[in-house]
């Protein structure tokens, strides 16, 4: 009779040797040509987009500037083209005005009715619509004050000696230097009154906010 040998139990199989690799732990140079292809267009992709992006941001960048910079150039030309303009429309006024009769007449001859005539001159030079205008002054040969508008004011703290030297040679009239006056920059419009024979006997000076002349320019 046959005794049947007792059944073995399975032995579990032996794990020595075995490594075992967690998730995320394979290079690159693990995967699968099929799977590193996408990866790799998709890094190219991504560089390709950056740098693009990078350059289109610096090309609108370095235009934006362009743009800025002509603009800045063009207005700037602008306004020292009106300003150009006032200030010689200005100038001939003032010789104009210096040279009128009623100024003459009492450079030459002063008293009660020259003068009045020529403050009533001086007035349509200084009127109340001119806000760029700050005073009009009447100066004689030997540089002293005669007259000034509005009247009965003090002159301008300036040393005017170059601008009345200038005036005698520079077309009868002299445009000065900027300067600080009660705190607003200014500048003077200065014009000789000449005799017959063409001697300065006087001058007439306007002094011209600067400030109010850029608002104007501007607009």
């Amino acid at each position: 009779m046959t005794t049947s040998e007792p059944s073995k139990e399975m032995e579990p199989r032996s794990r020595v040797g075995h490594r075992w690799q967690p998730l995320g732990r394979h290079s690159v140079s693990d995967l699968s040509i099929r799977r590193r292809l996408p990866l790799l267009i998709g890094t190219v992709l991504f560089a390709v987009i950056s740098i693009s992006t990078f350059a289109s941001y610096r090309g609108v960048k370095d235009s934006g500037f362009d743009i800025a910079s002509e603009r800045l150039v063009t207005l700037t030309t602008y306004l020292a083209t009106q300003l150009q303009l006032q200030v010689a429309a200005m100038s001939a006024r003032t010789a104009t005005t210096a040279n009128d009769a009623t100024i003459r007449a009492f450079l030459q001859s002063p008293s009660s009715a020259t003068r009045d005539a020529a403050i009533a001159s001086l007035k349509q030079v200084a009127t109340a619509q001119d806000t760029s205008n700050l005073q009009v002054e009447l100066w004689d040969a030997k540089r002293a004050l005669l007259l000034t508008i509005p009247e009965g004011t003090a002159p301008v703290p300036a040393d005017l000696q170059a601008e009345f030297k200038q005036s005698q040679v520079d077309s009868s009239r002299d445009v000065g230097a900027i300067r600080m006056i009660n705190e607003v920059p200014a500048f003077p419009i200065v014009a000789a009154t000449k005799d017959d024979a063409g001697n300065p006997i006087g001058y007439l000076v306007r002094w011209r906010k600067l400030s109010d002349i850029d608002r104007q320019s501007i607009r």
